[in-house]
């Protein structure tokens, strides 16, 4: 369960936060009278490049020039710029059929509705919005297949191969001139509480479990009192986490945090084993280079995540067949 508190944030993560953040301006300007084009007429279609005997079409591009157009704010990418995009995608989906790496359908498509839930208040409003300007929605979740696929396999390559050690750290801190210490908040000791929900829960039990979390929450008033009533109750699990400073915490969860006092709970969310809670029993202020030093290893990894990508893709193409028309 403690995993839950050790999330780091990859490049994947960052292109779904940047295309969500993306999807959301554009739709500022997006009329609420949708007229939705029709797919269902066949139409010839031209192969512009066959990839390790994989085509790419002028179908393909087109969709794609539209959907950059769609999220982009009307950038106008170029066909060769475009095939370019899809070409390296393929070889991603390639890589990762020889690795017999697979991402589920499910997946693609919860990764498809939390976007459409964050930019649209719905999970069918971004196929809305697709249709409305001409693009299939598979041609999305194409996209997002690549992107996840693409992250699968950079993930267990970068974590095999690259390293940042304190030396790293302390170098890039020098040329940044960032070594001062700074102030930061330590939490001294947490405790993570889960109200345990069993899979295949009905979603009645589910809000019912929500909902005596909540009145536990508001019930609480100290750790020293609190916590042993919790470890008492019947499917709650107590566990400590111990010392962390705010920077070492992932970004929701350091962010939920700050607004919760010492002797109190912070709201219940969603995990895979039920609900989750994180008691706050001490926190301090203190001067500290800890925060500069994660930053300063998360801006190296993202560095060396993005150099890895591009050596990966280049040996991929070097290998490939790649006939363009």
């Amino acid at each position: 369960m403690i995993t839950s508190l050790i999330v780091q944030c990859g490049i994947y993560r960052l292109w779904i936060k940047t295309t969500k953040l993306l999807f959301l301006s554009m739709l500022i300007g997006v009329s609420t009278s949708l007229v939705w084009p029709d797919f269902s007429h066949a139409r010839s279609v031209t192969i512009k490049a066959l990839v390790n005997d994989v085509p790419i079409t002028d179908f393909d591009i087109s969709q794609r020039k539209k959907l950059i157009a769609l999220v982009e704010r009307g950038r106008r990418a170029s066909n060769t710029q475009v095939l370019n995009q899809l070409i390296d995608e393929v070889l991603w989906l390639s890589e990762a059929k020889r690795r017999n790496f697979n991402i589920a359908e499910s997946r693609i498509d919860q990764t498809y509705s939390q976007i459409s839930k964050s930019v649209t208040g719905s999970a069918k409003g971004l196929t809305r919005v697709l249709r409305s300007r001409g693009i299939n929605p598979n041609s999305f979740k194409k996209q997002l297949r690549a992107r996840q696929t693409q992250d699968k396999i950079v993930r267990a390559r970068f974590n095999a191969t690259v390293n940042v050690s304190d030396q790293d750290v302390s170098a890039f801190l020098l040329d940044s001139d960032k070594t001062s210490k700074q102030e930061e908040v330590e939490y001294r000791n947490l405790q993570q509480i889960v109200f345990v929900v069993p899979k295949n829960s009905s979603k009645t039990y589910e809000r019912q479990i929500r909902t005596r979390a909540k009145r536990l929450r508001n019930q609480f008033h100290s750790c020293s009192t609190g916590l042993a009533t919790i470890r008492g109750l019947k499917d709650v699990v107590v566990d400590r986490v111990g010392r962390k400073l705010a920077s070492a915490l992932p970004p929701k969860l350091r962010k939920s945090l700050e607004k919760v006092a010492v002797g109190k709970l912070s709201a219940p969310v969603r995990i895979p084993d039920g609900f989750e809670m994180i008691a706050v029993c001490d926190k301090k202020k203190i001067l500290s280079s800890e925060g500069a030093r994660s930053e300063a290893r998360q801006k190296i990894r993202n560095t060396k995540g993005q150099a890895l990508i591009q050596r990966y893709i280049r040996d991929l193409r070097a290998d490939a067949t790649i006939i363009i028309r």
